[in-house]
């Protein structure tokens, strides 16, 4: 009777499935109450976006060993000779 008093479908559930999680969302960040578990839980979801965008954004430009080894016999002379004059 109160539902229907208040006009709410209680086999409707997206309303009441979308309000708990936004209140549930607003209540994680109110730090009044279990500030400890909050504040864990707030500290791994932002630690692991961090990762991602980490993860996500380096370059793969490692070089093979065969490049470097092309680099320092190339440089090789130059410091040799730079040695030797002092």
């Amino acid at each position: 009777m109160i539902f229907a008093a208040l006009n709410f479908k209680v086999y409707d559930s997206s309303n009441f499935r979308s309000g708990l999680f936004l209140k549930q969302v607003r209540d994680l960040f109110n730090l009044k109450t279990n500030t400890m578990k909050k504040l864990s839980i707030l500290t791994l979801v932002f630690a692991t976006i961090v990762v991602v965008l980490l993860t996500v954004s380096l370059d793969g430009n490692a070089q093979s060993e065969a490049k470097v080894r092309k680099i320092i016999t190339e440089h090789n002379a130059d410091f040799i000779r730079w040695f030797n004059t002092g």
